[in-house]
């Protein structure tokens, strides 16, 4: 009787023995997953963070660009105001003379 209880308690041991072992290599095919998705988001964070860089390196350099291109529109948008102005001047002047025209045509 002893004997057949010693060799159930061993039995049941082996047995346990045995999920223990086949938890344990689950568990580590999970913590190999675990780390090789750690090694995939470190990699992830870094090219997000050279691409954010890029991006503000690309955001000042538009900024510049903007900037010159309002003091260039805004010395274009004077000369043209200046040669608007010079137009109209000369419209006048055109159309008095074409008045002076008629009149002499008239007489």
């Amino acid at each position: 009787m002893e004997n057949g209880v010693g060799l159930a308690i061993e039995s049941l041991v082996a047995v346990l023995l045995v999920a223990t072992i086949v938890y344990c290599a689950t568990l580590n095919r999970r913590l190999s997953r675990l780390r090789a998705d750690e090694t995939a988001m470190r990699q992830t964070v870094t090219e997000l963070v050279a691409a954010t860089a890029g991006a503000e390196r690309a955001i000042a350099a538009l900024r510049s660009t903007v900037s010159a291109s309002e003091e260039t529109l805004a010395e274009r948008l004077g000369r043209a105001e200046e040669m608007s102005t010079a137009i109209a001047g000369q419209l006048g002047a055109s159309e008095s003379l074409i008045a002076r025209i008629a009149e002499t045509a008239r007489a």
